[in-house]
């Protein structure tokens, strides 16, 4: 069990700077900020973001070789949730919009 939780831990660190990066598209409207792709800064690792119906989605673009799965997030207000699914393992991401390109990511659990 605390090799499944290290190897949780070790993903949603990497998960968390995918976070820590510039997005694209912001726009005035909070919840729009969270659209675009985000790369974790000098790495080519990259997610794509939509927000619909209150939810975030997420789509690996380049994943750099890691294999997880996500749930969709929930938005409540500049903070938001992800179900992350790695190795076995689940665990939450929790993120928060800090300006419109940027965002501080951690697991939550």
């Amino acid at each position: 069990m605390a090799l499944l939780k290290n190897i949780l831990i070790r993903f949603s660190a990497f998960f968390v700077l995918a976070l820590l990066v510039t997005g694209a598209n912001a726009q005035e409207d909070l919840s729009a900020h969270w659209d675009g792709k985000w790369i974790v800064a000098g790495t080519l690792f990259s997610i794509a973001v939509e927000v619909e119906n209150e939810e975030l989605k997420l789509t690996q673009v380049e994943s750099l070789g890691f294999e997880w799965s996500n749930e969709n997030g929930k938005i409540e207000g500049n903070i938001v949730t992800v179900e992350i699914e790695y190795a076995g393992v689940t665990g939450t991401i929790q993120a928060e919009l800090v300006n419109p390109s940027t965002a501080v990511a951690f697991a939550a659990t």
